[in-house]
């Protein structure tokens, strides 16, 4: 599929001209726009790691209640974890 897109020439279309490869910068800027649009697969039940790291993510200065629980769980993975050298 191809779009033919009108963009202001303001910050938009200045960057995209200094971009040693407009094409591409504006499909991955799109592609990445998009992927965060997309909601988040509900089937798989996420685990309490990775909502600790969404939380941290989406508000990683003021964790409010929850910074008691998040410094628990921190302990708990570093008691419990044990990466593998690579």
């Amino acid at each position: 599929m191809q779009i033919t897109l009108t963009l202001p020439d303001d910050l938009i279309g200045q960057l995209l001209q200094q971009s040693p490869d407009p094409e591409t910068f504006a499909r991955d800027a799109i592609a990445t726009a998009i992927q965060r649009q997309q909601p988040v697969a509900t089937s798989v039940p996420l685990s309490r790691w990775r909502k600790l790291a969404r939380r941290l993510r989406d508000h990683p200065i003021s964790l409010g209640e929850y910074a008691g629980q998040a410094k628990q769980d921190g302990q708990e993975f570093r008691e419990n974890v044990q990466f593998e050298p690579e």
